[in-house]
């Protein structure tokens, strides 16, 4: 390739423009545009683009931005990396490739399901992957039940009522008195949170949000067209004191906490500060997401929902999946009934409502939930035990607090990005810090999931450990 092809570092800044002033954690609004340079024709095919140390101080801008920009844009097929000859531009056309707004969480679901049969040790998706616990017979419905729940059409844009119903039982048992008409069924914690998003945010306001905090709601709220009020969190869960100045800043509409599990650390927030939380909100009256996906996977929480305390502004998202299964797919909102009937008709206009089988499922499997959820929590305690101590035991540097709850450990350093490749080399799939922050922080820091067979964790740590000691080897 000659030096025509070679794009120094001035060149490429000068193209991308006004790469900053959009939404989101800088290295995806700098892949984003590097990507809409591309197509433009400003970096053509087979374009040689400068190493990425030259990027970083040409912007300028942190050299961990522009490290996880471009492995957003290697997983998107949009540049190539090839030892020896460096980076370059791919052959393709945006009719070839996944959005980048999609977000890495969608990257990495639709990436994995593409590449099926692979061996890598996968912990790199917080999900519960075993159903075998599950007894057969919720899952054996038959034509005649599925009408009734249905109402013969099935079509039932807030779920079925008898589901509704349930849920609204299940919330009053817990502390939040709810009817059936402050209930909608959605396709898990993630579909719920997009609706909320949808209803209550407006494009170009910020949402308050934990940093770290769970990826995929990240990549709702970015596509939403919303902004990033970072919030702190310590081993106590939400500081009221942080959440107080993102919300003086202003233009935030919404607020996103996880107060009875935070993903990806697994911290519950201690009794003590959730009155002072409530306070700080009602001081400004912002809506409330609280998102309570991971709760049946940590201690049963006496502290209560912050929902309890603000029914009227709070949206309470929940989800079976991360209790009973991940492939059911089956959550709820709990919110006051104006925002509910907004949701039953964007819902009737997009998709017409959750499949009916699942519904039927959930609502049968909700009877033995709190025997379930009790052997779950004890397992997934173990597990994350478990791993961290063989972790602990190849890599006694490593930084792993033992959290509240969840399906993950939290580990922190080393350098995540490099960490995250390294371990791709040798079979192990884990998740960058990064990509749980809203403020492209959390640079020493990934991800692992915990819930696997013992023999699994026992290779996952073996393999991680390789890949930690290779980030030192040139230290």
């Amino acid at each position: 390739m000659g030096d025509i092809d070679r794009v120094d570092a001035r060149a490429l800044i000068g193209v991308l423009g006004e790469w900053s002033s959009g939404v989101g954690p800088l290295y995806r609004q700098l892949a984003s545009a590097i990507s809409d340079a591309i197509d433009r024709g400003d970096l053509p095919p087979g374009a040689r683009l400068p190493s990425e140390r030259a990027i970083a101080d040409a912007l300028p801008a942190a050299r961990g931005t522009v490290v996880a920009a471009s492995g957003l844009l290697v997983e998107a097929g949009l540049i190539v990396r090839r030892q020896g000859s460096g980076t370059t531009v791919a052959g393709t056309t945006r009719a070839d490739r996944p959005s980048l707004a999609a977000g890495i969480r969608a990257q990495a679901l639709t990436g994995r399901a593409l590449r099926r049969g692979t061996a890598a040790v996968a912990l790199g998706l917080s999900v519960l992957d075993d159903a075998s616990s599950l007894p057969d017979w919720a899952f054996d419905v038959d034509a005649v039940t599925m009408e009734r729940a249905g109402r013969k059409h099935g079509y039932a844009p807030l779920g079925i009522d008898a589901l509704r119903d349930r849920v609204a039982d299940l919330l009053t048992e817990r502390g939040v008195a709810s009817s059936v008409e402050e209930i909608a069924i959605t396709l898990g914690a993630q579909h719920g949170i997009a609706l909320a998003a949808e209803v209550l945010a407006e494009a170009g306001t910020r949402v308050a949000i934990e940093d770290p905090t769970y990826p995929g709601a990240i990549d709702v709220y970015s596509r939403a067209g919303l902004a990033f009020a970072p919030v702190d969190a310590d081993l106590g869960g939400t500081e009221p004191a942080s959440l107080r100045r993102a919300l003086a800043a202003g233009d935030v509409g919404v607020v996103h906490l996880s107060p009875q599990c935070a993903s990806p650390t697994g911290v519950v927030t201690v009794a003590a500060r959730r009155p002072e939380i409530v306070d700080v909100l009602d001081a400004t009256d912002t809506w409330l997401v609280e998102d309570a996906a991971l709760e049946f996977l940590a201690p049963p929480d006496d502290h209560g929902y912050l929902a309890a305390l603000r029914p009227a502004r709070t949206v309470l998202v929940g989800t079976t999946s991360k209790v009973l299964w991940g492939g059911l797919r089956v959550g709820w909102v709990r919110a006051p009934r104006s925002v509910i009937e907004r949701i039953g008709r964007f819902r009737a206009a997009h998709d017409l409502g959750s499949p009916i089988a699942p519904q039927v499922t959930a609502l049968r499997l909700l009877d033995d939930l709190a025997d379930v959820a009790e052997q779950r929590r004890v397992e997934a305690a173990a597990r994350r035990r478990y791993l961290r101590d063989r972790i602990l035991a190849l890599v006694p540097d490593a930084t792993i607090a033992v959290p509240d709850g969840g399906l993950s450990l939290w580990i922190g350093g080393a350098d995540g990005h490099r960490l995250v490749a390294e371990a791709a080399t040798v079979g192990l799939d884990i998740l960058a810090g990064r990509v749980c922050s809203v403020t492209d922080g959390q640079p020493d820091r990934v991800r692992v999931s915990a819930w696997a067979p013992a023999a699994v964790l026992d290779e996952a740590a073996r393999r991680f450990a390789v890949a930690w000691h290779a980030t030192r080897s040139d230290d």
